[in-house]
């Protein structure tokens, strides 16, 4: 069993040779490559929030919408709300299960008050207003229980078939220990999908205690993200005419772990005919990328943030006319209902876009994952123990150095930090606030 640095969560182990690797893949817990001389480092959050999403991986992995478990991993990220000194609003709600049934699920909030931001009417005079910025990320995934229980009859079936032919073969039944098998569902944990996006989350949370701004600033924990993002859609119903007028933005943060880049987007309602976009509802993800590029995060931490560049053009809806595929995705989140509602987002996720068509994309191109298509969530290829082994990078040493040694770099902890990081500063810029829509030609 290894542990991680920090609170030393346990991971389960693919097979003893692939323990042996991990333990020593792992030994650098810090996520954060050592900035050159004269730069100050940045995005140095710890472990926190790789250690959280490991334990909720850990001590949750089958924690589907409305089940059981989603419910004890909801209790879990209360008691951490709790131990971070913030009080937490349980939002209780039901969705319809494909089935017809009612199922019952809930979402889990902070609020941290701001101080109000400044804005200037027509007649020039400056009041300060009450606005809010929402953060949110689910924390369920699609996999059951009883899929993962149906994986290990499986593998103990197969196992006692092997056993059985194995002993009469004079002795010469080869050891487990020598290879890597590859995952089951036995071995899913939702480890990408969506506990990463939870330790941003509360990455986020743990940086901004204490702190007072200028919005207000709502951080959620969403319910039944995988049964069509029922959560997020509770939540703004549960939001009102008034809160949802006062809303500045949206961040979703959605399996940011194991996809092969970090990309960040705007939400479709920025969407115009054409080669156009309405600026105005991407304003806050350019806040985004200028957060990475002015603290020079690849340089400085190997940390990639990327905009979806295609020149493909896809249908605008039902409209009969076409938009051109940049900056923006048609993968639907968390942050759906609050884009369809008007609200500008700024969306998350690990993917790969740099394809000449929308069915080339995909989560990765690592042929490791060639059973799946590249896909990883809701994958058994979301699984700690194999993505650990899968992913850790090894990168030259931090500038400076003579570049003959090597720095392992741990994916987790790096993408969380880095992640929380840019939304923090992104957050901090949007004291300046404008009603004015406008439509700028791209």
């Amino acid at each position: 069993m290894i542990k991680k640095c920090g609170r030393g969560i346990g991971r389960r182990l693919l097979a003893t040779s692939l323990a042996l690797s991990m333990v020593l893949s792992l030994s650098a817990c810090s996520g954060i490559v050592s900035a050159g001389p004269g730069e100050a480092e940045v995005a140095n959050f710890g472990d926190y929030g790789s250690d959280l999403a490991l334990e909720l991986a850990a001590n949750y992995p089958y924690r589907s919408a409305g089940s059981d478990i989603e419910a004890g991993a909801r209790d879990f990220l209360a008691a951490e709300f709790k131990s971070l000194g913030f009080k937490t609003t349980t939002q209780k709600f039901t969705y319809s299960a494909a089935e017809g049934q009612s199922v019952p699920s809930a979402n889990l909030f902070i609020r941290i008050e701001g101080d109000g931001v400044e804005r200037t009417d027509e007649s020039g005079t400056v009041k300060k207003e009450r606005r809010q910025i929402i953060v949110g990320a689910h924390y369920d995934v699609k996999v059951t229980a009883a899929q993962g229980e149906e994986a290990r009859q499986a593998i103990a079936a197969a196992q006692s078939a092997r056993e059985t032919a194995t002993d009469s073969q004079d002795g010469q039944q080869e050891s487990a220990a020598a290879v890597i098998e590859t995952p089951t569902l036995a071995d899913f944990d939702g480890i990408h999908a969506n506990a990463s996006g939870i330790g941003v989350l509360f990455t986020l949370a743990r940086q901004l205690k204490g702190q007072k701004l200028a919005h207000d600033i709502v951080l959620v924990a969403f319910g039944s993200g995988t049964a069509d993002y029922a959560g997020a859609k509770a939540f703004v119903q549960g939001l009102g005419a008034a809160d949802l007028a006062r809303t500045d933005a949206m961040y979703n943060i959605d399996g940011i772990y194991a996809g092969d880049e970090v990309y960040v987007h705007a939400g479709q309602n920025s969407v115009l005919a054409g080669d156009r976009k309405n600026y105005e509802l991407r304003r806050k993800l350019y806040e985004a990328t200028d957060v990475f590029f002015e603290n020079k995060l690849f340089t400085n931490n190997q940390y990639n943030l990327l905009t979806n560049q295609s020149s493909i053009r896809v249908p605008l809806g039902d409209t009969g006319e076409t938009a051109i595929y940049r900056e923006w995705s048609l993968h639907r989140s968390d942050h759906t209902p609050f884009d369809e509602a008007g609200i500008p987002v700024v969306f998350f996720e690990s993917y790969d876009y740099n394809h000449k068509s929308v069915d080339e994309m995909k989560e990765s191109k690592n042929p490791t994952l060639a059973a799946t298509d590249g896909q990883i969530r809701d994958t058994a290829f979301d699984s700690t123990a194999f993505l650990s082994y899968l992913l850790t990078n090894t990168v030259a040493a931090s500038p400076g150095s003579s570049g003959t040694e090597k720095e392992t770099v741990d994916r987790l902890t790096q993408r969380i930090n880095n992640t929380a990081f840019v939304i923090l500063e992104a957050i901090k810029r949007s004291s300046a606030v404008t009603t004015a829509a406008t439509t700028t030609e791209e």
